[in-house]
């Protein structure tokens, strides 16, 4: 099983927001953690991202190793 998942807002088929809702809405989804990435870092997308349920924001702007840091902090909570 995956241990997250991590979603672009901006894709070329369909916005991060809609892959979000059909993950959730899978039967194959196991609950892990779902966590947003855009370079888009404004407050409305953030706001959206949390209010659809995603455990955090990640922007393309963050140093890698926040990045790296933020993840593994989501993945560990989830598998306890």
């Amino acid at each position: 099983p995956y241990a997250a998942i991590l979603v672009d807002l901006h894709m070329p088929v369909m916005d991060g927001f809609s892959l979000y809702e059909k993950i959730i809405e899978s039967p194959n989804y196991n609950g892990c953690p779902i966590l947003i990435v855009s370079s888009d870092d404004s407050e409305s997308a953030r706001i959206n991202s949390f209010m659809l349920g995603a455990v955090d924001f990640l922007s393309r702007h963050m140093p890698y190793e926040e990045v790296k840091a933020r993840v593994k902090s989501k993945i560990s909570f989830y598998q306890k």
